[in-house]
Order: structure tokens, then C-alpha cells, then sequence
């Protein structure tokens, strides 16, 4: 039987398309198609190491690789996007992996990441571990991995709330987000009370009209890019182990 996660894809051959590249059209399915592809590491940095912590990762590494993008994609939101890593030089990446020991970062980042990387080995991501990643499914994570999935799938709830607060927050603090006059920019603070207080969840939906932005063309975004079918057809491939 077909995970919930994967019932709206359309199978072609081998291959497992989510239903916005079956379309062919920008509709509601964004965040479902994209968003958990893109932005899933996030997602498993703050659930394994905790909000604060998962989001210092994430701020520090996007920070040290946005500069290796410059001259490579008009999309501001590069270095939160996994599939804009394939775009790297395998200096860029060299040089990323340097800074990242330099800051002592690297090491942390390994141990929390690799059993997603094991179970994605062409992620471009992959080459923080350093290493040729052995085709070794990790069979005990897996039932926790299903479990930081499906709690993406809606694009509404906290954890999905909470990975988009840390891409605006990204955008925000490299001077990449504009706010009408006269409107003053959230404080995400608050979006850890979410949904619980009024003022949170309208900070929510500022988070999800904004982050749609990663995903236009105008922000020279690939909505067919080679991450995004292969993250969906391995997971498929997954299947039998339970995702």
C-alpha cells in the first residue's frame, strides 16, 4: 500500500512524479512538491538537535555557501535549497567544507545529516560527509524519518511553520526581503507560540506567502531540477521500507 505521503503522485514507468510536475502548472501543491524536497534538512535539524540549535546550524552553513552562488543563480534563496548545491563546483565545495571546520560546524552538521544522506546518496548535499556514501539503508531511522515527513505535509502546521520562519529569517538577515512601507517585519519570536496566539499565526501566513517566492522562476528557481524527481522517486523506492 502507498504511503499517504506519496498517494497524489502520478507513477510514469519507474519514475515518480509529484503531482505539480505531472501539471505542468504553479498551484497549491508548492510546499508538497518543493517545499519538502528543498527544505527537509531543515526540518531535521531542528527536530534532531532542537529549534534553537537546528536553526543556528542552518543560519551558519547558509551562510558560509550563499557567497559560491553569486555568480551562479539569481535566486536569493540558493543556499537554503538543496538542489541549488548541484549548481557548486567541487571547489565551491571544498572551500565550504574548510569554513565549515574552521567554525566547527562541520562535524555536527555530519553526524545529524548522514542518515538522511544515506538514504538519498545523490543528494547534493552528500558532500559534507567527505566521503563516497555506501548504498547502506539505515533501517532504524526510517520510522523516524516517515514520522519528519509527514509532519511537512502540511504546510500549515508547526514544524513546517517553523522551517519556513528559518528561510525568511535568512532572507531577512542578508537584506534579501523588502517590506511594504510602513509595515514592520515580524518578529519570528513569536512564531514559537504558533497556533496558539493570534499574532502567530498571522506571521504563519505572512511565512507561506512569502516563501513561495523560492520557488518562481523570476528567482531563476528550476521546478524541474534532477533533486526534486530523484527525492520523490527514492522515496518511493522506499516504500517497502515502510515510508
Amino acid at each position: 500500500m502507498k504511503s499517504k505521503l506519496l498517494a497524489d503522485h502520478k507513477q510514469t514507468g519507474k519514475l515518480f512524479q509529484p503531482p505539480l510536475l505531472t501539471l505542468g502548472t504553479f498551484v497549491e501543491t508548492a510546499w508538497l512538491d518543493f517545499g519538502i524536497p528543498e527544505f527537509i534538512w531543515i526540518h531535521i535539524l531542528c527536530e534532531e538537535c532542537g529549534i534553537d540549535e537546528g536553526s543556528i546550524l542552518f543560519l551558519e552553513f547558509t551562510k558560509i555557501s550563499d557567497k559560491y552562488f553569486s555568480s551562479k543563480t539569481n535566486n536569493g534563496t540558493a543556499s537554503t535549497l538543496i538542489s541549488s548545491y548541484s549548481i557548486l563546483s567541487e571547489d565551491d565545495k571544498i572551500q565550504i567544507i574548510k569554513a565549515l571546520k574552521k567554525n566547527g560546524l562541520l562535524s555536527r552538521l555530519k553526524y545529524i545529516l548522514s542518515p538522511f544522506l544515506f538514504l538519498y546518496p545523490n543528494c547534493p548535499l552528500n558532500f559534507i560527509l567527505e566521503q563516497d556514501i555506501a548504498n547502506n539503508l539505515h533501517k532504524e531511522y526510517l520510522f523516524k524519518y516517515k514520522e519528519y515527513l509527514e509532519k511537512l505535509t502540511d504546510k500549515t502546521s508547526f514544524e513546517s511553520t517553523i522551517v519556513m520562519a528559518n528561510v525568511v529569517s535568512f532572507l531577512n538577515h542578508l537584506n534579501r526581503l523588502k517590506i511594504a512601507q510602513g509595515n514592520n517585519f515580524p518578529d519570528f519570536k513569536e512564531v514559537l507560540d504558533y497556533p496558539e496566539t493570534e499574532n502567530s499565526k498571522r506571521i504563519a501566513s505572512f511565512l507561506r506567502s512569502t516563501i513561495s517566492m523560492c520557488f518562481n522562476k523570476e528567482w531563476d528557481y528550476n521546478r524541474d531540477n534532477e533533486w526534486i524527481k530523484y527525492f520523490w522517486n527514492q522515496s518511493y523506492r522506499l516504500e517497502p521500507f515502510k515510508i
